[in-house]
């Protein structure tokens, strides 16, 4: 394939995945073959709408090695084992979507596809073995599965989603079948009734906490330093808490609430979570504990969520986006850990992994802040 017309299929498809909700941000990844030597995979790190062909670069499919300045996703080896294994294999997609997300922590194959997808997907659902992202492990887990099953969805366990096909809507159409055949595996699977209580999201302005609620429509103004609201209104009750996390977190600027339904069950049955999906580890912590009132202020130590007993969760970064992603992440590993229990297979990921991979992204994130400062 012409390397240009390669390059611009990838970007096209990359947004048909945010378009679809199967990725945020600049998480997962995309490549497409160009001959039996190599393909072009999207960067690292890069936001999918601002890519143009000049970001994609060129990787050698037995090697590893690219050309250029721009590094090329982490998982270049992934892709590269699926080119290696299938010559038909034209396209291939990582993604972390919700519903496959959540099968990946059960450590089972879905070994009954439904009848409308087995042509399609394959007559099962493998999931390779858990590696650490990016690495030698990960590359082997995932070709162990290659040589068992001719699937074109693949699950890695607690990371993600590996799907090809002989061209780019291909790929993406087993990625979309894959959550629908997931979803339906884990439709049983449900959460609390909505918490009370009309939730309130903050930012920090200066020495100011700005509180909206989308069910009020208003905005409430708290001094930081002596907690005083501007203006006759009354502060919402959970204004303390968001005081004092702006007050000894200078790296958190936005605090948003969960009140989604799997959240708000998870934070009245634990204590404290573990990480079922490596993201989770990665962008907020070695775990989510569960506390109240001011305790959630220390509880949130070392960590970007803190669950509130019986109420979801305060997800916080450095900026509103930033906030968006953790509670997703967040959200998603509720989800996963009431599947999990309701199944009864799957166990968290190890505490010495959780904790490479949430210094390894915070090193990593501290390095792209500065180069774009």
């Amino acid at each position: 394939m012409d390397i240009l017309l390669a390059k611009q299929q990838v970007i096209e498809i990359g947004k048909s995945l945010v378009e679809n909700g199967l990725i945020a941000r600049t998480w997962g990844n995309v490549s497409c073959r160009i001959d039996d030597k190599s393909f072009v995979i999207t960067p690292s790190g890069r936001p999918y709408d601002s890519l143009t062909t000049d970001d994609i670069v060129k990787v050698e499919i037995e090697t590893l090695k690219y050309e250029g300045n721009i590094k090329p996703s982490s998982e270049k080896g992934v892709h590269a084992e699926v080119y290696k294994h299938f010559r038909e294999a034209m396209f291939v997609i990582h993604t972390h979507q919700s519903n496959a997300s959540v099968i990946s922590a059960m450590g089972k194959d879905i070994d009954k596809v439904s009848e409308e997808y087995k042509d399609i997907v394959g007559y099962e659902i493998p999931i390779a073995g858990y590696g650490l992202p990016g690495t030698k492990r990960l590359m082997q887990n995932v070709a162990a599965v290659l040589k068992r099953s001719s699937a074109k969805a693949i699950i890695m366990a607690h990371h993600g989603v590996l799907c090809y096909g002989a061209d780019g809507s291909e790929a993406l159409n087993n990625a979309l079948l894959l959550e629908k055949e997931c979803g339906s595996c884990i439709a049983c699977v449900t959460g609390a009734s909505a918490a009370e209580g009309g939730f309130y999201n903050s930012c920090r302005d200066g020495e100011t906490a700005v509180f909206t609620s989308g069910n009020r429509g208003e905005e409430i103004r708290v001094d930081i330093r002596s907690g005083k609201v501007q203006g006759s209104v009354t502060a919402p009750p959970e204004a303390g808490i968001h005081i004092g996390i702006y007050s000894s977190r200078t790296d958190i600027n936005n605090i948003i609430h969960s009140d989604d339904s799997f959240t708000v069950k998870v934070s009245s049955i634990v204590d404290e979570m573990k990480p079922y999906l490596d993201d989770f580890a990665q962008i907020v912590g070695i775990s989510a504990r569960c506390a109240s009132g001011s305790c959630c202020i220390k509880a949130l130590e070392g960590r970007h969520a803190v669950l509130v007993k019986g109420k979801g969760a305060l997800c916080c970064g450095v900026n509103e986006s930033d906030a968006a992603a953790v509670k997703m992440i967040l959200d998603k590993n509720c989800k996963t850990l009431l599947a999990v229990s309701q199944f009864k297979s799957g166990e968290p990921i190890g505490r010495i992994d959780s904790m490479l991979m949430r210094k390894i992204y915070l090193k990593k994130y501290s390095k792209q802040a500065e180069d774009n400062k």
